[in-house]
């Protein structure tokens, strides 16, 4: 495949992306694509607003894992560079197609995931890979999943131990990650994620959570 092509295809995904407005939040970030190499950023006026700047984090950590698992996909390697310029901070993360095929792991992957037999399980162990912790909680006041399915629902607060920009990153990897291995591997479960960003989402203050932990999430299934 010729770098022309490759470029075309990254393009190809890029806008894509783009017209998934409702999934990925498009109006808090922005894209530049130079040869094989896309650039995602923050909107300039996000970067002074931290629950805004804390929201486009997550939605480019989203699309990273997005496209990664695209150019994986197209038996291509991938290289990610997050937050490469200091002077530049809504600059979150580049993405290129890399020719080298022995280059490290860039997210958290459970061996043999495939083999692990209950979600919570799953969620469990990839949670941890992650470095985020699960606690199980009641159902937090003015939440509803409205789920279809009679299973019994779990709701857990995912943490973690710092806050800051690499941390709303990882929480995107993380999200698609969830959302998209879960409706591989269990496509019976049902699964909400919410992690304060929609206009659905609702205060979670009342949330008991470990203390010097930072709540970042709220998980809700039914299995």
């Amino acid at each position: 495949m010729n770098k022309m092509t490759k470029a075309n295809l990254m393009e190809s995904w890029i806008q894509e992306i783009r017209e998934k407005d409702n999934y990925y939040c498009f109006d808090g970030w922005k894209y530049r694509i130079s040869g094989t190499v896309i650039e995602l950023s923050i909107v300039s006026v996000y970067t002074k607003n931290r629950n805004k700047y804390r929201c486009s984090a997550i939605t480019i950590g989203q699309i990273l894992k997005t496209l990664s698992t695209r150019i994986e996909n197209g038996g291509l390697h991938f290289h990610i560079q997050s937050f490469p310029s200091i002077e530049n901070p809504e600059i979150i993360a580049t993405i290129r197609i890399d020719e080298n095929g022995h280059l490290p792991e860039v997210f958290p992957k459970i061996k043999n995931d495939k083999g692990v037999k209950t979600f919570r399980n799953w969620i469990f162990q990839l949670s941890e890979k992650y470095q985020f912790n699960l606690q199980e909680i009641q159902r937090p006041k003015n939440y509803y999943p409205g789920f279809t399915s009679k299973k019994p629902v779990t709701w857990f607060a995912l943490t973690s131990l710092s806050d800051n920009p690499f941390t709303w990153l990882n929480l995107g990897n993380w999200k698609e990650t969830i959302l998209d291995k879960a409706m591989r591997n269990f496509p019976e479960t049902q699964i909400t994620v919410y992690d304060f960003c929609k206009n659905m989402d609702v205060s979670a203050e009342n949330v008991n959570i470990a203390e010097d932990s930072f709540l970042q999430a709220l998980i809700v299934f039914a299995e």
